[in-house]
């Protein structure tokens, strides 16, 4: 899916709440992902099947991604993923966070500290995405500066080093 999807979209398509299996195999993957979909449905002791069409679901959402596309290929969850699942507390948020800030190298408690605020506010439609995006959002909704304005510089930093690359 190419669109940003808000957060109460997410709520409602991906059925998080309610769906024991799609938050286990949500959870390996944050946890001890990358791995294949055979991995988790074995370490897990699912039925493969039941694996696959879970992952079918996360990739539909973009909240995992394939390396290569192809059916034995290892899944590893995007930053909507890692988002999702620090929302629904799925893997420890510490290994969330590490994983969020690795990109663009900002300080955990303020980056914990955003995702409460905005994830609270994203209910009523926020777009749930790379986190650029969020802030830049988040900044254009008017949240406080004192919330923002610690993650700015990392968040600059990350987008011209983007742009230089390309």
């Amino acid at each position: 899916m190419d669109f940003y999807l808000s957060m109460l979209n997410l709520l409602e398509l991906c059925d998080f709440s309610r769906d024991k299996i799609l938050r286990d195999v949500m959870s390996y993957i944050v946890s001890r992902g990358p791995a294949t979909a055979y991995k988790i449905a074995n370490d897990l002791n699912y039925h493969f099947s039941q694996v696959y069409r879970k992952v079918r679901r996360l990739e539909k959402y973009g909240l995992i991604e394939r390396s290569n596309g192809h059916r034995g290929d290892l899944l590893a969850s995007t930053v909507r993923g890692l988002i999702v699942c620090y929302y629904y507390n799925c893997a420890s948020q510490e290994l969330i966070l590490n994983k969020l800030r690795k990109n663009l190298n900002i300080d955990k408690e303020h980056l914990a500290r955003f995702l409460d605020v905005y994830l609270e506010y994203a209910k009523g439609g926020a777009p749930i995405d790379e986190l650029p995006i969020m802030i830049f959002y988040a900044l254009y909704k008017g949240t406080p500066q004192e919330l923002l304005s610690p993650l700015l510089p990392s968040v600059i930093r990350y987008i011209k080093g983007n742009i230089i690359s390309q």
